[in-house]
């Protein structure tokens, strides 16, 4: 069980587990023990996407492209590209049946031509915020 906390603790920035580590959080350490084991359980990620604006329609039609097939994933529930009341700011709201589903979608080409294409169409790099259920 250690190996995979080592390994979710890669997920995170250092000094965000730090911060709940120094804080002697036990509420923190009793998810990471949960996360560890549930290798299995559902996945939900939010990708926050700011593309440039001079591409933003390019970057649209990408993403659409994208979800449309990974929605054909078998291990994809859900995949929704939203907006909220920053427009230039978009979310990929997704839920995968685990991590080890993520993970293989991940390798998947038209995860990997995609991202290839949105990386320089973008205003920063996507930022990926995993969760799991509590």
């Amino acid at each position: 069980m250690a190996e995979r906390v080592a390994s979710i603790d890669a997920d995170y920035p250092r000094e965000v587990t730090e911060r709940h580590l120094d804080v002697g959080s036990i509420v923190w350490a009793g998810m990471r023990a949960s996360i560890a084991t549930m290798a299995d359980a559902p996945l939900y990620l939010i990708a926050v996407i700011k593309p440039r604006l001079d591409v933003a329609d390019a970057v649209l039609e990408r993403l659409h492209a994208m979800r449309d097939a990974t929605r054909e994933e078998p291990g994809n529930i859900s995949m929704d590209l939203v907006v909220g009341e920053e427009a230039d700011t978009w979310l990929m709201l997704e839920k995968f049946s685990s991590r080890p589903s993520w993970e293989e979608h991940m390798t998947l080409p038209h995860v990997g031509e995609g991202n290839a294409f949105l990386a320089d169409k973008l205003r920063e790099p996507t930022e990926l915020r995993f969760y799991t259920e509590t």
